[in-house]
């Protein structure tokens, strides 16, 4: 099967992107196989009434990689993201999943669904030469598909529930605690939302993370978003903040105007017009 089609009907400014990308992970570690999971291919055009024959730009951004590496070396896996992140936000805006290569190894032998689409539907951009990848496990999908509408449900049903404590702690103004229960309501959902899609379990409290998993396979959302402005790099910040905060800092209040715009946001995101389940 081949994976998504702008890869082969724009290879060559994809291969340019992969060998500087691959440059910029190669800085941060030595992987056993790098991933590409996907990417955005974003087209500007201009008219004007001088001209209504300019060729559009096309160019690349937005790129996914799951990089798999042999050891931890006793560093946390989020933190082997950011700094590779880090690295190739020099050539692009990159979201990255680091696995090593004996729970990735694992994944496959046991059927794991994330693991296994990878390997049969990401484009392999470096493999150590001396690694020998396993086979597939076996693995049941009508338990799969169970599961995934469990997911599914258990993200929407967490979602409403948190929202609902949020507003019974916005009527009581304890605006530390209402920012503290948006906070899981976006989490819980969109954490299931991103398992049940793609088999892969991210452990994060950070909603600009999530929701950058999110627009990997929800296109419709990211579009959905955009169009209605209603959530801003600003906004996620305040998000985050409103976790951290409201849970490690008893003085820090939230104010009332605050609370009442990001509310409105989490409702948009968990209501049937963003996503789409």
């Amino acid at each position: 099967m081949r994976p998504f089609s702008i890869y082969y009907t724009n290879l060559e400014m994809f291969e340019q992107a992969q060998k500087k990308l691959l440059e910029m992970i190669m800085d941060v570690t030595e992987p056993d196989i790098v991933y590409l999971l996907g990417a955005t291919l974003k087209r500007n055009r201009t008219e004007s009434i001088f001209s209504s024959s300019e060729p559009s730009v096309q160019f690349l951004n937005n790129f996914y990689f799951l990089v798999v590496i042999p050891d931890s070396r006793s560093r946390p896996l989020h933190e082997w993201q950011e700094m590779i992140e880090q690295s190739c936000s020099k050539v692009t805006e990159t979201v990255v999943i680091v696995v090593t290569t004996k729970q990735f190894f694992e994944w496959l032998e046991g059927g794991h669904r994330f693991a296994r689409n990878v390997e049969q539907n990401a484009i392999k951009i470096v493999i150590k030469p001396t690694l020998r990848i396993p086979c597939i496990g076996p693995y049941d999908e009508v338990a799969e598909e169970k599961e995934i509408s469990a997911m599914l449900g258990k993200g929407k049903y967490m979602a409403s529930e948190f929202l609902a404590g949020a507003e019974v702690y916005m009527t009581r103004q304890n605006w530390n605690l209402a920012a503290f229960m948006l906070h899981q309501a976006l989490e819980q959902l969109l954490t299931n939302l991103i398992t049940a899609k793609t088999g892969y379990e991210q452990r994060t409290h950070n909603i600009k993370r999530l929701m950058k998993y999110i627009f990997l396979f929800n296109g419709e959302l990211k579009v959905q978003i955009i169009k209605s402005n209603c959530l801003q790099k600003s906004e996620l910040t305040q998000l985050d903040e409103m976790y951290y905060n409201s849970r490690y800092y008893e003085d820090f209040k939230f104010s009332e105007i605050i609370i009442i715009k990001l509310k409105k946001i989490v409702s948009q995101i968990i209501s049937e017009r963003f996503v789409i389940l």
